[in-house]
């Protein structure tokens, strides 16, 4: 089979019914999304920036950490995403609610889906769409980057804009990512950082340190969110 073929055999899968009960529990999600963030006064920094790279037909990677991922995620959801959801069960209910978002899904790893999962996410983020990816996920440690898509990025000609998100008050759920939660009607905090430019091909050192650029990235733009939130 021809990589351009498999390409599509796997935008296909990745396009398969979700079962009923998934799909309630997606709506259901969504809707609770929709209640908690709907009511959270929000502040952001940089989403114009973002935007406006998004118009001139840039391709961008938004990372942030899995625990922030559902606020950043409702910050941004009007904007043409692709998001990189994992194939664990968890995944499957976050399929639903991005899909309500009108966003598009890919399913799996972008290290271990292959040749044609390879291509078919460089494919994505040259359609000047906004590649979503917790960066740390599908299972942690939390806050720790997994560098693998960088090389993707790189080959497509993408520039990474670290997200970070902050509330108060806010909950912790008992995950592995100790996931946010904010309160309704409280206040929520999303800062979008510096862009960060990759080269087109990186040998292994290189990657170490974009991956450590991109990395604190993600930090500082998690303590300009909480800063946000103090001001």
């Amino acid at each position: 089979m021809a990589l351009a073929e498999a390409a599509e055999k796997g935008t296909a899968d990745e396009r398969r019914a979700l079962g009923i009960k998934t799909r309630v529990a997606g709506l259901l999600a969504w809707l609770l999304v929709h209640f908690i963030y709907g009511s959270t006064r929000k502040r952001t920094e940089g989403f114009e920036r973002l935007k406006e790279l998004v118009a001139a037909g840039q391709p961008v990677v938004i990372p942030t950490w899995h625990g922030t991922l559902t606020l950043c995620a409702y910050v941004v959801r009007r904007l043409p995403v692709t998001a990189l959801v994992s194939p664990s069960r968890d995944g499957d209910v976050l399929e639903a609610v991005f899909r309500l978002f009108g966003w598009t899904i890919r399913r799996g790893s972008a290290i271990r889906g292959g040749a044609s999962g390879a291509l078919g996410i460089v494919r994505e983020m040259q359609k000047s769409r906004v590649l979503a990816w917790a960066a740390d996920g599908p299972r942690g440690p939390s806050g720790e980057l997994k560098s693998g898509l960088l090389r993707l990025a790189g080959m497509a000609g993408a520039v990474i804009v670290p997200v970070g998100g902050a509330a108060r008050p806010a909950g912790r759920l008992r995950t592995w990512d100790k996931h946010l939660v904010p309160w309704p009607f409280g206040r929520a905090a999303v800062c979008f950082g510096e862009p960060i430019a990759l080269p087109r091909r990186m040998n292994d050192d290189e990657l170490v340190e974009m991956a450590r650029k991109v990395e604190d990235g993600l930090n500082e733009a998690r303590s300009r969110a909480e800063g946000l939130l103090d001001g």
